[in-house]
């Protein structure tokens, strides 16, 4: 641990001192903590995680916000990410009920933007695996995503996604995302998603469509504030599954993020969100902090 901190601290010192109007890589630590509440019980999960990304070329700096540059530059990328947490269980009637999970799991991705046509090409893999004792379960995503940018500061995505527990097929989505900057200097950012859902037919077979929508504004090229909101709506062709129902809103989420470069490769994130999840109410925080060679 004490080599740790050292290594950590040389590395933050390092990047107070130099500045670079390119980077090929990018590194980040993090931590969340995430609270689910209802009457009677309660959940909460944390978490720490390290990831990576590497660029096949340099990422230029110059064309607007330092958190936009990889987007900016069309950048082609590859990344990993590694996550360890613990989720506890507690209700307050029962506590023979409380449970304490170990939380763990990786993230691989890559990103290709093709030079010719700025065709955009996605591919994610997830895995998580939850632990108690000698008892686990895991779950992994597996994505794709094929798009395009319409111009040097709008993209949009077609996405497809497939989703498994315990080596077993649990639902399939599709989607489109679209991501923009505008202003004179690129100083506004909406990012946008809708994302439709369809739960294997082992698992109720049933629909639900999702919404977000993400907007920052950058007061400079270092430092953004930005908000955001999340909603599902569940659908089953007019039948009542479960507790929903079309047109309900099974989830309704906002977020505030601060997105601050005390250098231009020393970056630092902020985000809360609070909200529900049909009657349970939902609170977050994160902090994340990155290093850009």
């Amino acid at each position: 641990m004490k080599n740790i901190l050292i290594t950590t601290t040389l590395c933050v010192a390092s990047c107070f001192t130099l500045s670079a109007t390119a980077y090929d890589s990018e590194y980040s630590i993090g931590t969340a903590y995430t609270e689910f509440s209802d009457t009677g019980w309660k959940d909460k999960i944390d978490a720490i995680y390290v990831s990576g990304t590497w660029y096949t070329a340099p990422v230029n700096t110059k064309k607007g916000p330092l958190a936009e540059a990889a987007f900016l530059s069309k950048s082609t990328s590859i990344s990993l990410a590694y996550l360890s947490g613990d989720d506890d269980y507690t209700e307050t009637n029962n506590p023979s009920a409380n449970t304490s999970l170990d939380l763990t799991g990786w993230i691989a991705g890559w990103h290709w933007v093709t030079s010719e046509n700025d065709v955009i090409l996605d591919l994610q893999y997830e895995y998580s695996e939850l632990e108690a004792g000698s008892n686990s379960a895991d779950s992994e995503t597996l994505s794709l995503g094929v798009g395009t940018y319409l111009n040097p500061t709008n993209s949009i995505l077609f996405s497809y996604s497939q989703y498994q527990v315990e080596g077993t097929d649990f639902a399939d989505s599709i989607g489109i995302e679209y991501h923009g900057l505008f202003g004179a200097s690129n100083n506004m950012s909406l990012q946008a998603a809708i994302l439709k859902t369809t739960l294997d037919d082992n698992f109720g077979g049933n629909d639900g469509t999702g919404a977000t929508v993400a907007f920052t504004y950058y007061i400079n090229n270092q430092l953004g504030i930005g908000f955001g909101y999340a909603l599902d709506v569940a659908s089953t062709n007019g039948e009542v599954s479960g507790s929903y129902s079309v047109d309900d809103i099974d989830s309704d989420l906002f977020s505030l993020k601060v997105d601050w470069f005390a250098k231009e490769n020393l970056r630092f994130a902020f985000e809360y969100v609070d909200g529900e999840i049909d009657t349970v109410d939902v609170e977050g925080v994160s902090a994340e902090m990155s290093f850009r060679f």
